[in-house]
């Protein structure tokens, strides 16, 4: 059943699963693509019975109209953790809205998926793998890493690091606001909230965060979500779901290459 539920899963990079809830994030190439994926999953939970009456609730962000503000990027968390500094450094990268994807060549797919296959090799090494010229190879990376097709990550062992609590949360908002009329909260939140995920169209944002404990996360919610009711943002009470760090294994599971190899990628 595992193994069922994995092959299933492959399109769903990020996943957790509580005592009552999961979450799972994917995606596809087109908005139909995606909803298609949402019903093939659907129909597996359903199947196996492990779904009440309740269907799942889908969240779409299309690309195009969607801003990604923090995508597991852990330094402001930590720094506020250790009193590293106070001073948010905003990465544009991540708070653009995504345009139309570039088109890859065969080795420039090649290339790329044996970048997020084994991101350790150097230039030498790749281009003693795939059978160029490592000059060929240094030229395609950069290409890469200009379209900002991939990014190099670190992700800390947050367990370790006293936090116990990871919190999903879903907003949804009024018609009459949008992204920009909200960015001064947004930014607040970014800075203020150890944060590690952030995801928002016009009308709605989804949220993780990481709480050293229930009262820090009530604390730290609660003067959060006031800002958003203070400038009558929401359009109804955000929903939040609480997960157990030390009973999940959230952060050793997340891939991104089986979506890409679907999506954008293709063997040679």
């Amino acid at each position: 059943m595992e193994k069922r539920i994995a092959e299933q899963c492959q399109r769903f990079p990020i996943h957790l699963s509580g005592l009552s809830h999961s979450i799972m994030l994917g995606g596809g190439k087109d908005f139909s693509d995606a909803i298609s994926t949402f019903n093939d999953i659907e129909r597996f939970f359903y199947a196996n019975q492990m779904l009440e009456s309740k269907s799942l609730q889908r969240i779409y962000f299309p690309f195009e109209t969607s801003r990604i503000n923090t995508l597991f990027d852990f330094a402001p968390m930590l720094r506020a953790k250790f009193n590293i500094g106070s001073e948010y450094e905003e990465k544009d990268a991540q708070t653009k809205v995504f345009g139309k994807p570039p088109t890859l060549k065969s080795l420039e797919r090649h290339v790329l998926f044996n970048i997020l296959t084994e991101p350790e090799l150097n230039d030498s090494h790749l281009s003693q793998k795939i059978g160029v010229h490592r000059h060929t190879i240094s030229k395609v990376r950069k290409k890469i890493e200009d379209f900002d097709l991939v990014k190099r990550v670190r992700i800390p062992n947050i367990g370790k690091l006293g936090y116990n609590i990871l919190a999903f949360t879903h907003m949804r908002f009024k018609p009459e606001t949008t992204i920009r009329m909200r960015q001064e909260t947004t930014d607040w939140a970014l800075k203020e909230m150890p944060v590690f995920l952030s995801v928002e169209t016009e009308r709605e944002a989804v949220s993780m965060y990481a709480f050293q404990n229930f009262d820090e996360y009530k604390v730290l919610m609660q003067n959060n979500l006031s800002k958003f009711y203070k400038n009558d943002y929401l359009s109804e009470k955000p929903e939040t779901v609480l997960f157990s760090v030390n009973q999940i294994n959230f952060f050793d599971n997340i891939n991104f290459l089986p979506l890409m190899e679907y999506t954008t990628l293709k063997r040679d």
